[in-house]
């Protein structure tokens, strides 16, 4: 049982890595479009208070850009309360209904560890 248990933690914790990926390809699609999008308005803007919000809505994209790269470095597992363990498992897609800490910290380690891999 424990071994059909583990077994199923990692087809999740493979599943979550491969939503994980495109979901972070379509993120970095989005970004690269709506810089384009600003920029071509940059271009073709006459109004200085116009040309100043789209400065700001730049700077903006770039600054959650860089949050988004820099805070890519997720908190221990060890120092995560449950709710927030589950709030992991959930955005990764991994079944964890009636599992306790030790077990979702072993399941989000597992699934950590396949992102890693997979860069």
């Amino acid at each position: 049982a424990m071994k059909r248990r583990a077994e199923a933690a990692e087809e999740s914790a493979d599943a979550a890595a491969r939503a994980s990926a495109e979901a972070l390809a379509r993120a970095e699609a989005s970004e690269a479009q709506l810089k384009k999008q600003l920029a071509d308005l940059a271009d073709s803007v006459d109004d200085a208070a116009v040309a100043e919000v789209v400065a700001d809505a730049t700077a903006a994209v770039a600054e959650v850009a860089a949050k988004a790269s820099a805070s890519g470095k997720k908190p221990a597992l060890s120092r995560m309360r449950k709710a927030d363990l589950i709030l992991e498992c959930e955005a990764r897609g991994l079944a964890f209904e009636g599992l306790k800490v030790p077990e979702l910290r072993v399941l989000l380690r597992g699934a950590r560890a396949n992102d890693n891999n997979a860069n």
